[in-house]
């Protein structure tokens, strides 16, 4: 237990409005102690063996390439054709891709803090440490967010993405995997059940995001990549980013699929719904009603249910992962 008041000792250390982050920390570390392995790190996380724990920077087709100074943190990269993609790897066993909440910026720092605010801890798990007990966690930055780049055409979308994935996937060795995604990656999650259903064995839908009565916040996460590439890329026009736009959120459900696919879809899933304007209630409500083979987790956010979210989705993937 003393590695517990260390860690809380070291959130606390001064901030007297720590107050949410000591009671994450603190419900992060009872479940560890409770036995579900690892350590805590300096923030009071989880830290597990990790099979890119050199982290070495790769270049093309994957190969490591190291630092080029000293004080430069190595970083593995997966490049493809027209992009590369940074990712991490943390624990061991069965594979599980994760797809961060962020939009557009969806990157595997936002699983460790809020994305409006890198200082306030999320309202969610950190699955890259509390599931590396159990799993091989994958988490990484989408095409042209955190470290990650690549092209933006008019043609691009929903699939481009989905390309990424499985080729990481495909670089890494894994045929067959779980995925769990918050916010947009909700939608990653169900494009990939639905263009390689073969492969993806279970889906967690943490606080996915949808259309309702919120065309508005769309249009400005689309305004606010372009503002970001066009300044990045010269040779881009607002004209591509507007079409590329329409194709990830011209949509009426959660964009990606359509409700169609979500009746038919045989890949079980879990759901942690979500609550307010990009990530309406009644779009998690919609989800429920229309999956078939999926389980909902109500109560998942903040301090309070952490330890039982933590558990669940544990739960959850245990009994889907394949016996061999």
């Amino acid at each position: 237990m003393q590695r517990v008041l260390d860690a809380v000792g070291v959130v606390e250390g001064g901030r007297p409005d720590a107050g949410v982050e000591r009671a994450v920390v603190l419900a992060r570390a009872v479940h560890l102690e409770a036995g579900a392995g690892g350590g805590l790190d300096r923030a009071g996380r989880q830290h597990a063996g990790d099979s890119s724990r050199e982290r070495k920077r790769t270049g093309p087709g994957g190969s490591i390439v190291p630092a080029t100074s000293p004080g430069e943190a190595a970083m593995p990269v997966f490049t493809r054709p027209e992009a590369e993609i940074y990712y991490e790897v943390h624990g061991s066993g069965y594979p599980l891709l994760l797809f961060a909440p962020g939009g557009l910026r969806s990157q595997l720092a936002f699983w460790r803090h809020s994305p409006a605010n890198p200082g306030a801890p999320p309202a969610w798990m950190n699955p890259m440490a509390d599931l590396a007990g159990r799993f091989s966690v994958i988490g990484m930055d989408q095409r042209n967010a955190g470290a990650s780049h690549g092209t933006v055409t008019a043609t691009h979308g929903w699939h481009t993405y989905a390309s990424d994935h499985l080729a990481l996937m495909d670089h890494l060795g894994h045929r067959r995997f779980h995925v769990m995604g918050g916010c947009i990656g909700g939608s990653y999650c169900l494009t990939l059940c639905e263009m390689a259903p073969e492969r993806v064995t279970a889906a967690v839908l943490q606080n996915p995001i949808g259309l309702h009565d919120n065309r508005d916040t769309w249009d400005e996460a689309v305004r606010g990549f372009a503002k970001t590439m066009l300044a990045r890329d010269p040779s881009l026009t607002e004209d591509v980013i507007e079409k590329f736009g329409h194709n990830m959120f011209g949509g009426d459900f959660v964009f990606s699929v359509s409700r169609e696919f979500v009746r038919r879809c045989r890949t079980p899933l879990l759901l942690q719904p979500g609550t307010d304007k990009p990530h309406p209630a009644e779009t998690s409500a919609e989800i429920a009603r229309l999956a078939p083979t999926l389980e909902i987790q109500k109560d998942w956010r903040g301090p309070t249910h952490l330890a039982e979210s933590i558990r669940r989705v544990t739960d959850f993937l245990t009994r889907h992962t394949p016996a061999s």
